[in-house]
């Protein structure tokens, strides 16, 4: 079975112009041809800016940086920015957009699942390489032999949360509550088919509709009905960030004390976003998060080197701390950089199609960790 996973395992690892800067401190290395484009596409405005611009800041650094080292081959890369607004509909249209732009060698592409599955579709059908620095769902890249993920899996993320509820909390009864996602869905059958083979018991399975206006009362009843038995199981929330800040927050208001396990979107900034607008967390931070465990594809206290220059260099050139998010788009550019360098691209109009298969071909030669960049 091919291995489509690039292999960096989980501690991995603004927008500066790239013009005259380049060019002074390059002087005499870069040419005048053309840059190379690389595509990023993900929720870049609005509410979803946080990690929007945790993604551009991240995939820029590893750019810039390249730029600085004379970019490939003597020429600039240039990044193109794309806005999925988080919707799958406008994800495959906007790379549609990547497509008829017709530039592109390769795209870093998308945040989340459900827009990766729709976009993918069409980097497939156009033979153009992605690599997806944060979509989990496995059916982003299954089937599909020009899309690939540094991050880990949800069929790894959902087994390991199991298997923690079950062994570490030793807790045999577990609650679900989960968002009808790709996301959300997935990571909860997962979690409920590991627990019923380690002889678990599924106490309830809630289900709803992120965008539903009267979501907070459906959370408000799935809780009420948890409480009620007070067994004291795992209470597993396979949500969205935003939505694990409410549901955490009622669950607390309600008194209820039962562990509480969380997949990687409660790691992310929206998450903290969404728990600072409370009064009581923002008085007191913890008030409702403190204790709640949460998987992160990245903890920098434990990272090795490579992870403490990356964050030094982010933090030097952003006055900002990374977040996973631009750990994992930087990542991902540093391994289309690595492609492009190796595979000695043109750039061309003409030699587009190729360019792009070769790319394809060098990430799907890193099938170990010996291979791994």
């Amino acid at each position: 079975m091919k291995k489509k996973i690039l292999i960096i395992i989980f501690v991995l690892v603004g927008i500066a112009g790239t013009g005259w800067y380049y060019k002074q401190e390059n002087k005499g290395k870069l040419n005048t041809a053309e840059p190379l484009y690389l595509a990023l596409i993900g929720p870049m405005e609005g509410a979803r800016s946080t990690t929007g611009l945790a993604l551009r800041r991240g995939a820029q650094l590893a750019v810039d940086q390249w730029n600085r080292r004379g970019g490939i081959q003597g020429r600039l890369v240039q990044l193109h920015i794309y806005d999925d607004k988080n919707t799958p509909l406008i994800a495959a249209a906007q790379a549609t957009k990547i497509i008829n732009d017709g530039k592109a060698l390769a795209v870093i592409a998308h945040h989340t699942s459900g827009n990766a599955i729709a976009g993918g579709k069409v980097y497939q059908k156009a033979e153009i390489p992605a690599i997806t620095p944060g979509a989990t769902n496995i059916e982003v890249t299954q089937g599909n032999d020009w899309f690939f993920r540094t991050i880990f899996n949800d069929r790894l993320q959902g087994k390991f949360l199991a298997n923690y509820a079950n062994k570490v909390y030793a807790r045999k009864e577990v609650h679900i509550i989960q968002d009808r996602s790709k996301y959300g869905s997935y990571l909860a059958d997962i979690f409920a088919d590991t627990t019923t083979t380690l002889k678990g018991k599924i106490a309830h399975r809630f289900y709803f509709e992120s965008k539903n206006q009267g979501k907070l009362q459906e959370f408000e009843k799935f809780i009420q009905q948890i409480a009620a038995e007070s067994n004291g199981g795992v209470i597993f929330l396979a949500t969205h960030g935003p939505d694990g800040a409410e549901l955490v927050r009622i669950i607390r208001e309600q008194g209820i004390r039962n562990p509480i396990v969380t997949p990687d979107s409660f790691s992310s900034r929206g998450f903290l976003a969404q728990m600072a607008k409370f009064p009581k967390e923002a008085l007191s931070p913890g008030y409702y998060s403190n204790g709640i465990f949460v998987t992160s594809p990245i903890l920098f206290d434990t990272g090795n080197e490579k992870a403490q220059e990356f964050y030094e260099d982010y933090f030097k050139q952003y006055q900002d701390e990374p977040s996973w998010p631009a750990a994992f788009a930087y990542d991902s550019a540093l391994l289309l950089l690595n492609a492009m360098q190796e595979q000695k691209v043109q750039g061309t109009s003409l030699s587009l199609k190729e360019d792009r298969r070769k790319i394809r071909d060098f990430l799907r030669s890193l099938d170990s960790l010996e291979k791994g960049i």
